[in-house]
């Protein structure tokens, strides 16, 4: 019977799970959570990024001059070559080619340490000239206040990434290790997947990065604060207020109409447009500062993912009644009320019957 068992369960089957496909979409999804998560960390600093850079236009400006913008460009080839040769390492593992795998993987594992030696480099020159975050800041030829605000969020934003790009070479040469053993094949590589999810989130968020601290433009000014006391039309506003009227005659016409399981698509995809409607037009977004945009959309988004996580959960749990095995025909259960005379207090009962030493 063992035997059997583990014919039908490989080896890298937990025992948790009821096939390989199983396990391989629920660690996908784990993972994803995960990147989630490490989208929302670096999520508040590109926030804080943004508020002081609309603070301090011509201060982000000036003290930008300072950093290589030839070395960030050299370091943004080299982890999108290194995000390229990750993605060719896991599609030679799906066509069993190890020997590639292998040879791919070291060169990912090279790519990434050349990349944290750029940043040596960079990091010591800026140390040298005493342009470090915070009160450690001692640099004096940057024009514009508060220079060192630019160089905290640097340190902090580029620190973070570099903590990420270590963690991110950890993971390779354990997938590497496990590789050169022979522990994985076309059949079983989904740790190497993982890892290059991972490893392709370093570098997508280097690649927003480098625009933001290496490339900024010159002229980056606050608009007029007249810009914003936009007064709207009335007729804007009528026009606005009928259309939504219109829209949600229209969503309850709909719902009588038997369109299958469109009928919920059409009523959410209506429900959108009268959002973005009443977000534009109502909110001001549409004249207002696009920071305010920006932090809705974000809103959004993560309104979004979570309910797709959710309902995806949800799919994907089967028939609740049927795993417990007590199937409900979807019918309440009604208990008929006990007769009057049968819901008399206790204490009534002790009175009527009288004690034995009485008797």
């Amino acid at each position: 019977m063992a035997d059997n068992h583990s014919h039908s369960h490989p080896a890298h089957l937990a025992h948790h799970f009821s096939d390989a496909q199983q396990q391989r979409e629920s660690a996908k999804l784990g993972m994803w959570l995960f990147l989630l998560t490490e989208i929302l960390l670096f999520g508040g600093l590109f926030v804080a990024y943004a508020i002081y850079r609309s603070w301090n236009p011509e201060m982000f400006y000036n003290a930008h001059k300072f950093l290589d913008i030839h070395l960030g460009t050299l370091n943004t080839i080299v982890l999108i070559s290194s995000s390229v040769t990750m993605a060719l390492a896991i599609r030679s593992m799906q066509l069993n080619d190890r020997r590639k795998a292998i040879g791919l993987l070291v060169t990912t594992l090279l790519l990434a340490a050349v990349f944290l030696v750029v940043k040596y480099f960079e990091y010591s020159h800026k140390i040298h000239l005493g342009q470090l975050p915070g009160k450690y800041y001692t640099f004096t030829g940057v024009d514009g206040a508060n220079p060192h605000i630019f160089f905290s969020i640097y340190f902090a934003m580029t620190g973070l990434h570099g903590i990420h790009v270590i963690a991110g070479m950890g993971a390779i040469g354990w997938v590497l290790t496990r590789t050169i053993r022979r522990r994985f094949s076309s059949e079983y590589y989904t740790p190497m997947e993982l890892t290059g999810l991972y490893w392709h989130l370093v570098d997508l968020i280097w690649i927003y990065l480098f625009p933001l601290f290496y490339l900024l433009e010159e002229k980056m000014t606050n608009e007029p604060a007249a810009s914003y006391q936009h007064i709207t039309p009335l007729r804007t506003y009528l026009a606005v207020g009928v259309t939504l009227f219109i829209l949600t005659g229209l969503t309850v016409g709909i719902s009588f109409i038997p369109l299958g399981g469109w009928n919920a698509i059409v009523a959410i995809s209506l429900a959108s447009i009268k959002g973005v409607l009443v977000a534009l037009i109502f909110m001001h977004l549409l004249y207002d500062k696009k920071i305010y945009a920006v932090v809705f959309v974000a809103a959004l988004l993560f309104l979004a993912i979570f309910i797709a996580l959710t309902m995806f959960d949800t799919l994907s749990r089967g028939d609740v009644n049927e795993i417990s095995g007590h199937p409900i025909k979807g019918k309440a259960v009604i208990y008929d009320a006990p007769a009057a005379d049968t819901l008399r207090p206790e204490s009534d009962s002790l009175q009527k019957e009288p004690p034995a030493a009485d008797r």
